[in-house]
């Protein structure tokens, strides 16, 4: 799941709204903590330069 969540999210991280709709899915197909960890550190690693707003809203740091 979480190699389909990278892939959905880098196919839409050139527009913000979409990126975010799309992340939110994301993270409800994830129930588990430690998958939800896998996602934050992914998104930081990737997205945390053009995304950092969101990741904020969605993620504590």
């Amino acid at each position: 799941m979480l190699a389909y969540a990278e892939l959905i999210l880098d196919k839409v991280s050139f527009d913000q709204l979409l990126f975010e709709k799309e992340l939110q899915k994301a993270l409800k197909s994830m129930p588990d903590t430690n998958s939800r960890e896998q996602l934050r550190k992914l998104c930081y690693e990737k997205f945390g330069k053009t995304h950092s707003q969101v990741l904020a809203k969605y993620f504590v740091r």
